[in-house]
């Protein structure tokens, strides 16, 4: 699951269970498919199926289903000052690392002037 926050689901303390993954956190509704959309009875195999608030409304390695350039920046002046919304956005396929693994800023800035 990669649009996802980092947490769906959590096997509770106070009624944990092997093999599970738990219960949905609040706000969110998960189920189990098939390839045609229909829930799948328990032991069933079919697709994870996840909705709500967490949820990213986008998809990987996907630019052209995911990035609005417009509708990105109508979100950031809605949450910041306008004079901090980028006036140019870069899509990169991966960071630049240094070799202990850290994000090297200075070759993304490289990016944005070329």
């Amino acid at each position: 699951m990669t649009e996802e926050d980092p947490t769906v689901a959590y096997n509770h303390y106070y009624r944990y269970v092997i093999s599970s993954v738990g219960t949905e956190v609040p706000g969110v509704e998960i189920q189990v498919e098939d390839q045609e959309g229909n829930q799948v009875n328990q032991g069933q195999e079919g697709e994870i199926c996840v909705r709500g608030p967490n949820i990213m409304k986008g998809y990987l390695n996907n630019l052209e289903g995911t990035c609005d350039e417009d509708k990105l920046k109508a979100y950031m002046k809605s949450h910041i000052s306008s004079f901090k919304v980028p006036k140019k956005f870069l899509t990169v396929d991966d960071f630049p690392r240094s070799p202990a693994g850290k994000i090297l800023k200075r070759e993304l800035k490289k990016g944005f002037l070329e």
